[in-house]
């Protein structure tokens, strides 16, 4: 396990000193209250707060599953409802890229909404809570601190205080629509990775890119 951690994060250096921006290429977009972050040092319940913000980081790039990976959520669609969900699974050896997404009120009853798009298909959304408490040590950034074992983290269906979630056709976007306490609704999302053609083409255009801004600043 943790020579598997270990070879992602130097992937992960690697790849961001030799291609700048790249690293976090998956999101290309995000509205209303989702703000993307870097990974920080605590999600659990009380640390990371905000009434007018819903945080998005990446938690693994390239990540080869080493087993059959359950998911709440495979089909396009909304879901408000627990028994709608489409669980599935993603096979073992597949490569993916991992991200997470974590809404923790200050105080009062808040009502965010927003959008998440990425670059490559969504394979599948972990929302409920024994499936991120069961993934946090395989798909977690080692460094951040989660709840692990922390009732309902994951999102509420059908209570008095509902989340909504909404997979698109494209199967490119998660659209939410949370309500929250002092809790924390958290979910977990899963995409495929660029082929290795496109992560080349990428890591150009993100080189060009730095290059032009480099010459600019010493002109």
């Amino acid at each position: 396990m943790a020579r598997r951690f270990a070879f992602v994060t130097v992937w992960l250096w690697l790849w961001s000193a030799t291609f700048p921006g790249i690293a976090s290429a998956g999101i290309i977009d995000t509205s209303g209250a989702v703000l993307q972050i870097v990974p920080p040092s605590s999600v659990e319940l009380d640390v990371l707060e905000s009434n007018s913000q819903i945080f998005a980081y990446t938690e693994m790039l390239g990540l080869t599953l080493d087993y059959e990976l359950a998911v709440d959520i495979t089909s396009p669609g909304f879901y408000g409802e627990a028994g709608n969900l489409t669980p599935g699974s993603i096979g073992a050896k597949t490569v993916v890229d991992v991200y997470f997404i974590h809404f923790d009120p200050v105080v009062g009853l808040v009502n965010l909404l927003g959008s998440i798009t990425f670059d490559q298909d969504i394979l599948g959304v972990i929302v409920l809570s024994d499936s991120l408490n069961a993934t946090d040590g395989t798909l977690g950034f080692p460094p951040t601190a989660y709840p692990t074992g922390l009732i309902n983290r994951g999102l509420d269906f059908g209570g008095v205080y509902s989340d909504f979630i909404t997979l698109s056709k494209d199967l490119r976007t998660i659209s939410i629509n949370w309500q929250a306490t002092r809790k924390v609704d958290q979910i977990r999302i899963i995409t495929a990775i660029p082929a290795p053609g496109a992560l080349v083409l990428l890591g150009l255009a993100g080189l060009a890119r730095t290059t032009r801004r480099r010459r600019k600043q010493t002109a």
